[in-house]
């Protein structure tokens, strides 16, 4: 009876341990290498990690190391991006440059040529007179005679006459000019090569001896219109009569406007001689 008893104790004493092992099983994971029976305790006071927690952590680091590999990128791509723009904006910059100081150069030019290409603007155009007529000076440098004309019409006068007397004035007028390079001017006169006569613009024949510029008249027979030339120093032999082809520029800067006058004239002292009184009805073909 004894020994049943002692039999029934150890089945009882088994089964407790046992369910205590299955309850304290929950607990207990894989260590696997380092533990002899390959579990621990997490109630114990060595640690001990899950698998679980492991892969989470694993998880974890590459998560991470993908999210920094993003923003290296992002950022590798904002540098790039950057770059990209400030070369652009460097390149326009460059060439905003090189537009305004071409718009400088241009405009520059342009005022220069248009200094040596001066046009005298009066409320009258008027700038000497002499008998009826008054006189200006159109300066455009590299004009040929056909172009010049324009010049005077606009201004409803025609091309200039030299007459005997107003030979010094207009002399005196082309030196006024002398600052802006115009030394020579084309006249309304032209020259016969044939016959050497010499005609007005409203084609009368000029009987008036003219003082040819050394070299002058010319040979070539389509050197028919006249210039005058007055260098800047009055008693220079380099001043006279020049016959010239029409289409020529290179030796001209103007032309020798003319026009009849009336009482509103404009009146330059410092150029005009040999000014007619009102009731003045004298001829302006007379020789000097």
């Amino acid at each position: 009876m004894l020994r049943a008893d002692n039999g029934l104790y150890a089945r009882f004493k088994d089964s407790v341990e046992k369910e205590k092992v299955e309850r304290s099983g929950e607990g207990m994971v894989e260590l696997g290498e380092g533990n002899p029976d390959g579990h621990c305790n997490k109630n114990a006071d060595r640690p001990c990690t899950d698998q679980r927690d492991i892969e989470k952590q694993e998880i974890a680091n590459r998560t991470l190391a993908e999210a920094v590999r993003k923003i290296y990128v992002c950022l590798l791509v904002i540098f790039i991006v950057v770059i990209i723009l400030f070369i652009f904006t460097a390149t326009n910059f460059v060439l905003i440059m090189q537009t305004r100081d071409n718009m400088a150069a241009a405009q520059t030019s342009s005022s220069s040529d248009q200094s040596s290409q001066f046009h005298l603007e009066l409320r009258d155009p008027c700038e000497v007179y002499v008998g009826l007529s008054c006189y200006w000076i159109s300066a455009f440098a590299g004009s040929n005679y056909i172009e010049s004309v324009a010049s005077c019409l606009d201004k409803e006068g025609e091309p200039g006459n030299v007459y005997g007397d107003n030979y010094d004035s207009i002399l005196k007028l082309i030196r006024r000019y002398s600052s802006i390079n115009v030394t020579s001017v084309w006249l309304g006169m032209t020259r016969d090569p044939e016959t050497e006569e010499i005609f007005f613009h409203n084609h009368d024949k000029s009987d008036n001896t003219l003082h040819w510029l050394p070299g002058y008249p010319g040979k070539d027979p389509d050197a028919v219109n006249l210039c005058l030339r007055s260098d800047e120093n009055p008693n220079s032999t380099e001043t006279g009569f020049m016959n010239l082809n029409p289409r020529t520029r290179e030796k001209t800067q103007g032309i020798l406007c003319e026009k009849p006058w009336d009482n509103g004239f404009h009146y330059d002292s410092d150029v005009a001689t040999d000014l007619p009184s009102l009731d003045s009805t004298s001829d302006l073909d007379s020789s000097s």
